[in-house]
């Protein structure tokens, strides 16, 4: 199967037009208290179906920059601002309340509605504090306006994190204050057991998931705090079919990000580790939130669609993942590194150099890392594995 980016919009943007996208993740908050840089960190591990994948810089009707890291060239899946504003959303369960518009036989009648990856445009432009997200979210869950099924937001800033569950007329808030907090595709809020129809065998997949990947960010553990390493590892851990076996990376995973919010230059250093398309099939590139505009492989959708014929060509637990590994233990410490040195600059108000540092390191880490995956593709179509491919659970 050739997946060009062309191929795929046809028919993944007609389903589009039908209905919000569902997308079946695992995802976790870490708090500052709890975390080796002392940083919030949002991290979500992304599985649907096969899209076009990409990102770009923006700046919003309001004037304010944000990355959007998505698909189809507008979409915001994942969504971080230069106010430190980190806004993901996960599938969850069906529900038996839902918006007005299903029940109303003509399309004149249509009431207003949004869904996720729209309210995380709006929660870009309009909020300056992961509070003011979490009562965007409780007003279009509440009064049904939140379209899609029932779902979870991560909503966070440099200081406060909350998970908000959500549907079309129900919506509850929790604010996590220490530790660490996992979901996958299951609702947990108070209220929810009104309305959801979500089936025991799903619900203990999906507790399976969340309880595997928290056990495995505590062994990740360095002196006792959780790291972006080690939410790194945990991410690519290969989903199975017992229940001690089910992790992060799953048969239709398209890719992750680990944000790494900034309390005191968010503009500027606050850090989105980005996996590009299937976490096993690509790497994490530090981008910081100074970057002035992605590659021109990000925002077109090429580098997804190699990791898409990385994965193809090898499957998953394949021996390439040592390569993407050692390219982690090289960029993470020298972006540290970069990231200090700019935060000096930025303190002695020298916003452009470092800016341009920033930059710098970025295009060089990223060079690099484009090389990597274009080599590694190169050998797997010449030099197909003897081994059997592995493929992942759902």
């Amino acid at each position: 199967m050739k997946l060009t980016s062309e191929k795929l919009i046809l028919t993944a943007a007609a389903l589009a037009g039908i209905v919000p996208f569902a997308a079946a993740c695992t995802s976790w908050v870490i708090h500052p208290s709890v975390s080796a840089s002392g940083r919030m960190l949002v991290q979500k591990c992304r599985d649907s179906r096969v899209t076009p994948l990409d990102a770009d810089i923006r700046r919003s009707r309001h004037g304010v920059k944000w990355m959007r890291i998505g698909m189809f060239k507008n979409c915001a899946l994942f969504a971080v601002s230069e106010r430190g504003i980190v806004a993901i959303m996960n599938d969850g369960d069906d529900l038996t309340i839902r918006h007005p518009n299903k029940d109303l036989p003509e399309i004149k009648n249509a009431r207003m509605w949004i869904a996720c990856a729209e309210m995380m445009r709006q929660i870009m432009d309009e909020c300056s504090t992961a509070d003011q997200a979490v009562k965007l979210a409780l007003h279009y869950g509440r009064n049904k306006i939140q379209a899609a099924r029932g779902g979870t937001m991560f909503m966070a800033d440099p200081k406060r994190g909350f998970m908000v569950d959500l549907g079309s007329g129900y919506a509850e808030a929790k604010e996590i204050t220490g530790g660490l907090i996992t979901i996958s595709n299951c609702m947990h809020l108070p209220g929810v057991e009104e309305y959801s129809i979500k089936n025991v065998t799903g619900v203990r997949s999906d507790r399976a998931r969340e309880a595997n990947t928290r056990a495995e960010l505590r062994k990740r553990r360095v002196n006792g705090k959780y790291t972006v390493m080690g939410t790194i590892e945990t991410s690519r851990l290969r989903c199975q079919g017992p229940m001690t076996k089910k992790y992060p990376c799953r048969r239709n995973s398209l890719g992750g990000c680990c944000f790494e919010i900034d309390p005191e230059f968010p503009a500027e250093l606050t850090t989105a580790y980005i996996a590009l398309g299937p976490q096993q099939h690509t790497v994490y590139v530090p981008t910081p939130m100074a970057l002035e505009q992605f590659p021109q492989e990000i925002v077109d959708s090429s580098w997804a669609d190699m990791a898409y014929k990385l994965r193809e060509q090898v499957g998953y637990d394949h021996r390439y993942l040592e390569r993407f590994a050692a390219y982690e233990k090289r960029a993470l410490p020298e972006y540290d590194r970069v990231r200090e040195e700019a935060r000096a600059l930025l303190k002695a108000g020298k916003k452009d150099e470092a800016v341009k540092l920033l930059n710098d390191c970025y295009r060089r880490q990223y060079a690099e890392a484009l090389k990597l995956l274009r080599d590694t593709l190169a050998e797997a179509s010449a030099e197909p594995q003897q081994q059997e491919k592995i493929q992942a659970d759902l």
